[in-house]
């Protein structure tokens, strides 16, 4: 069965958000966190892992990925991955485990990227959210994004 999303355009720049104290946000090591990535996939998505390497697509720029990180225990609760498209900038993952949702890191990892985005000069930023996801939608709508249009998602099978 196809699912459907949304697109989104982010109409407004996000404003400072808290973290919980432990939680740190660092720029993205394949070294340090690739392993940590497929484990916090596994945990946000309630799935094992990707089956293939989510840095091995030709979109990918190390650059625009950023973890959170727990300082104590070096565990990664959340991730995102941006990068860009032709002349936009694509925010393409945004994962954060159960334990650590709702507790500003989605928020503070969207704006990380978003920051990334800016620096390359791309005055036009996206996401993606599946419209059965009123989480995701919710974050989305309250970093500034808007809903732009609704299509199925051809790659859901």
């Amino acid at each position: 069965m196809k699912r459907l999303l949304y697109r989104m355009r982010l109409c407004s720049d996000p404003s400072e958000s808290s973290l919980p104290r432990s939680v740190e946000i660092r720029e993205y090591s394949a070294r340090r966190h690739h392993t940590g990535i497929r484990e916090a996939f596994g945990k946000a998505f309630d799935r094992a892992v990707w089956t293939s390497d989510w840095d091995g697509f030709d979109e990918f720029d190390e650059h625009g990925a950023f973890v959170a990180e727990d300082a104590e225990t070096t565990e990664i609760v959340g991730y995102v991955l941006s990068f860009r498209r032709d002349d936009f900038g694509y925010i393409s993952v945004v994962a954060v485990v159960p334990e650590y949702q709702r507790r500003g890191v989605g928020f503070a990892l969207v704006s990380a990227a978003i920051r990334y985005l800016r620096g390359l000069g791309l005055e036009t930023i996206r996401i993606d959210a599946y419209v059965d996801s009123p989480p995701a939608v919710n974050l989305y709508l309250k970093v500034g994004f808007r809903i732009e249009k609704t299509f199925e998602d051809k790659m859901e099978d």
